[in-house]
């Protein structure tokens, strides 16, 4: 993890990062779907749908385009049955609850395209080992691979760029470390195909959450 030296705090994405939350996504895809007439999707196919926000997840649900105005009114029925069943199928992936325990006391952040409301209900539920310092979530300004949330994150924690490491399953976790001068750990076991996984441009690149464990345990401490 050499190349991980100098870092001061960590930020997780939180699908297919810390958790597996595609059955409760595809659950909420498809509940607004039935309730606009449409036929339901299989959970496999609305899977790869996840990672650049509510909005463009429906869009690809629905097949249009995400510009659609359609879009604002289908979003209310999803965030609604997506919060009143934010964790009913979602697991841990495996080793994420370990890394975020060894981490107890250093500076840890979630940053995330998750729709707010939809991401405190989860924390709420999924007994969290430990508290965030700081949550980014979509709704909060520009999704990632935008860099903003990285630059969000580093003037809220009080933590140059440089110091902090993003941990994330896709393309748009890299992309957003990538432009603020982030450096990232990208998961092969996501939500994204390994294969592409592995081709990011990330400074470390991990085939299971608990390659982090040791990283994490020699990590400073606030």
């Amino acid at each position: 993890m050499q190349a991980l030296a100098g870092t001061r705090a960590v930020l997780f994405d939180l699908d297919g990062t810390l958790f597996d939350t595609r059955a409760d996504i595809s659950a909420a895809a498809n509940a607004t779907l039935r309730h606009f007439g449409e036929a339901v999707r299989p959970v496999e196919e609305i899977a790869t749908f996840v990672g650049d926000g509510g909005r463009l997840l429906l869009a690809r649900t629905f097949d249009i385009e995400v510009s659609d105005p359609r879009i604002d009114t289908f979003m209310p029925v999803f965030l609604d049955h997506y919060v009143d069943h934010a964790y009913r199928f979602a697991t841990w992936i495996p080793g994420a609850r370990d890394v975020l325990e060894a981490l107890d006391g250093a500076v840890v952040g979630l940053v995330t395209n998750k729709a707010r409301r939809v991401t405190e209900a989860l924390l709420e539920l999924c007994d969290l080992p430990r508290p965030f310092d700081l949550v980014v979530a979509g709704g909060d300004g520009v999704l990632k691979p935008d860099p903003w949330s990285m630059h969000h994150a580093s003037t809220s924690l009080g933590i140059p760029c440089a110091e902090l490491v993003l941990v994330g399953d896709g393309p748009q976790d890299v992309g957003a470390a990538r432009a603020a001068g982030v450096k990232s750990v990208a998961f092969t076991g996501g939500f994204h195909p390994a294969e592409r996984v592995r081709l990011l441009p990330a400074d470390v690149v991990v085939e299971h959450m608990g390659d982090l464990l040791d990283w994490a345990r020699a990590l400073p401490r606030k």
